[in-house]
């Protein structure tokens, strides 16, 4: 399933034929924007396949408000999926947090933070559905992680995920933000969340901010 989403072919693409779906959005501005509203309705309909479905533009166009609204829209039409929302970085992983809480019940959805963040970083908005509790992080047990309908984590973190050994195809849809701004062996870590029936959505910027690499050598 891995090699089949690094390197799709022709194949894997449903005929560009299928139908879209009517979809009354949350965020009532996406459907004043057709190409906003034509993106979301093809990740609702799975056109891309099995491929990975990619979003991208220059800044400012609204990448990430269409994939909060893709996120709420599958959330809400597949009440048997399960969603892992994810991106490069703390602030990135925050943002598509913040949007989704909104519309998300608190008991539906998880901010996964790293032991290694600093708990004075974590906006306040987010504590009451993020992994902390009186003052510490906290992590669940397996069976409680498998009741929540949308996990939000970094690319790197999302490693937990992948090493609790969760039953392949488990997780139906895989959402990466500012994947443009990511490395290459980050962006594979959360490849091996969704299985050979799992949707994938990159999001970002390819002429944009590059990934940005330090190293004390």
């Amino acid at each position: 399933p891995l090699l089949s989403l690094l390197f799709p072919t022709s194949s894997q693409l449903v005929p560009p034929s299928a139908a879209l779906p009517n979809i009354r959005c949350k965020n009532r501005a996406i459907e004043e924007n057709s190409e906003q509203l034509r993106a979301v309705q093809h990740i609702v309909a799975g056109s891309s396949g099995t491929a990975p479905y990619l979003v991208f533009g220059p800044p400012g166009t609204g990448k990430t408000v269409t994939v909060v609204e893709a996120i709420k829209q599958v959330y809400e039409l597949f009440p048997d999926s399960h969603i892992v929302a994810t991106a490069p970085s703390n602030a990135a992983a925050d943002l598509l947090a913040d949007r989704l809480r909104q519309h998300i019940g608190k008991r539906h959805m998880l901010r996964i933070h790293a032991a290694s963040r600093s708990l004075a970083t974590v906006p306040e908005a987010l504590l009451p559905i993020s992994n902390v509790d009186r003052g510490r992080y906290t992590y669940p047990s397996l069976e409680e992680l498998l009741e929540y309908r949308i996990i939000v984590i970094t690319l790197v973190s999302a490693g937990r995920l992948v090493s609790a050994n969760i039953k392949a195809g488990h997780f139906t849809h895989l959402f990466i933000d500012e994947a443009g701004q990511a490395t290459e062996p980050e962006l594979v870590i959360p490849l091996r969340l969704i299985g050979a029936g799992g949707k994938l959505v990159m999001v970002g910027d390819p002429k944009q901010l590059g990934p940005v690499i330090r190293s004390s050598i």
